[in-house]
């Protein structure tokens, strides 16, 4: 009878993290560098253009505060898939929660 107790408890704490998780925004997402849309050309520039780009990503994204910031991710993607080149292979979009 008390190993059904722990299995339910545990069951219950379960299901409670996993809720709390599926909460919980995801407000950060990785653009490849080839998207075929040119996001990436101006997320490389920088300036104006990738910060209107990353607003206009996060506003997509139900985000309508905008991006928080935005950079090279290329780092943070195992070298298998990451050809290296001129410019970064992917890039980061943090949007405001």
């Amino acid at each position: 009878m008390r190993s059904t107790h722990i299995k339910l408890a545990l069951l219950a704490s379960l299901a409670a993290v996993s809720a709390v998780a599926e909460a919980a925004p995801n407000n950060r997402f990785l653009v490849p560098g080839n998207d075929g849309y040119g996001i990436a050309e101006c997320l490389a520039e920088g300036g104006a253009c990738g910060q209107a780009v990353a607003d206009s990503y996060c506003a997509a994204h139900g985000f309508k505060q905008g991006a928080l910031s935005y950079g090279d991710a290329s780092t943070e993607i195992t070298a298998t898939t990451v050809k290296r080149g001129p410019r970064p292979s992917a890039f980061a979009i943090e949007c405001r929660t």
